[in-house]
């Protein structure tokens, strides 16, 4: 038995170290880079797919290449309808909750609507209005949504954006021959006509400025703005003196794109310019007073907010003025889509461009005065 531990205790010491036992051999290794395998055979296993014939990588189509659009989330501060386009016109396609996160990836051109992800709807995406939410980031950093003509889908298109290094400029002196306007009160100069555009800098009450363009209505006027983009800026026509003609003025849309021609009351004009809506038209009298939106406002059938709805009217519309109640609360306004033709709304929210001290009076339940 000695023996026998001292011969097993001799082999683990030869396997470990490599060395030969006395009269044995040591085996030589086969390197491993001589090791030659086993065929294959001919016949493949059958569950085994093998090709068939060299594949050809196809060529790859030429990619679009689409924008890279980082959404913002919004919280809903009541209970909002989505809508399939920008405007209550639109089909309610759902809803959203007080409190409840969407994420918002463009709006209207008058910042007033939100185009909005949504997985529920068909096509994943929908409108909201924009006063329902808190916006969780810049604004004026929103792609803005176009329809073009004949489309139902939105096309996306980059915001204005410009920034100014320091403080802005200082106004030119203008030209003799310049159209000017006086800053009634402190005024944000913005990139683009509307509330949706950046600021680039603000003028104090008093300053002159140079007019070099409008959009419909004169709600905007374009002004000549050092440090502005292209030399230019915006601002509102609620904030500026201007005594000048402005149809010598170039015309814009609220895009900042120039566009020929005066629309700014056009023979046919349209309540929403929404896709899919017919536009209900309403022709201005040249003879008789105008005046523009400055909000979305219900064209009602009576002076006062307790007479039933006919439509609404959007935002920066012309309406012909007929008359307005004795206490000047109410005007009443061409609306073709009434049963009389006429309507009524809300002289807050309309912004006369033309004086209107000769038009007739009415009692507040809208019968004539005598």
């Amino acid at each position: 038995m000695k023996y026998i531990r001292i011969f097993r205790f001799v082999l683990l010491f030869s396997l470990l170290t490599g060395c030969a036992l006395p009269g044995l051999s040591a085996a030589t290794p086969t390197p491993v880079s001589s090791y030659t395998p086993v065929p294959s055979p001919t016949s493949s296993p059958t569950n085994t797919v093998e090709p068939t014939a060299t594949f050809t990588e196809a060529p790859s189509p030429t990619p679009t290449i689409m924008p890279t659009i980082e959404p913002m989330i919004a919280i809903a501060n009541t209970s909002i309808t989505l809508r399939s386009r920008p405007g209550k016109g639109g089909d309610n396609v759902g809803g959203v909750y007080g409190n409840e996160k969407v994420k918002v990836i463009a709006r209207n051109s008058a910042a007033t609507w939100f185009y909005i992800i949504a997985p529920d709807v068909t096509g994943g995406m929908a409108w909201v209005l924009a006063a329902g939410f808190d916006l969780q980031g810049d604004l004026t950093r929103l792609p803005i949504a176009i329809f073009p003509e004949g489309s139902t889908i939105p096309l996306l298109l980059p915001p204005l954006i410009h920034t100014i290094s320091g403080t802005p400029l200082p106004l030119a002196p203008p030209a003799p021959d310049a159209q000017t306007a006086t800053v009634t009160q402190l005024a944000k100069v913005r990139v683009g006509p509307g509330l949706g555009y950046m600021e680039m800098g603000f003028l104090e009450p008093g300053a002159v400025v140079v007019l070099t363009g409008r959009i419909k209505g004169n709600a905007w006027y374009q002004i000549d703005y050092p440090s502005g983009l292209e030399g230019k800026g915006w601002l509102s026509g609620e904030l500026v003196k201007f005594e000048g003609d402005p149809e010598t003025l170039q015309f814009f849309n609220s895009m900042a794109t120039v566009v020929s021609g005066d629309e700014s009351v056009p023979a046919q004009l349209a309540v929403t310019d929404m896709p899919g809506d017919t536009p209900i038209p309403v022709t201005p009298t040249p003879a008789l007073p105008y005046g523009i939106t400055l909000a979305q406002i219900n064209a009602r059938s009576g002076p006062a907010s307790s007479f039933s709805s006919y439509g609404l009217i959007e935002k920066d519309q012309p309406v012909t003025i007929l008359g307005q109640t004795l206490n000047g609360i109410w005007f009443q306004i061409q609306y073709q889509a009434a049963p009389t033709g006429v309507a009524w709304v809300a002289a807050d929210y309309v912004r006369v461009m033309k004086s209107i001290k000769n038009l007739p009076y009415f009692n507040n339940d809208g019968s004539p005065l005598p």
